[in-house]
């Protein structure tokens, strides 16, 4: 979370410097990994949410 952190020091300076400054926070989600069931594959490697998925509807 460097971005934000330089984000609010940056913030802090302009506002020092008698600049009004408003920070929108957004949150980036990063892509979830589900383990395969025992059944997957054989080395057992973890899938993207989106690939394990797209294994049960082919199923």
């Amino acid at each position: 979370h460097r971005a934000s952190g330089l984000t609010e020091i940056l913030a802090r300076e302009l506002r020092a410097r008698g600049r009004q400054v408003e920070i929108e926070l957004l949150h980036v989600h990063l892509p979830r990994v589900l383990k395969t069931p025992s059944n997957g594959p054989e080395n057992g490697a973890a899938l993207p949410l989106a690939a394990a998925i797209d294994q049960e509807g082919a199923a």
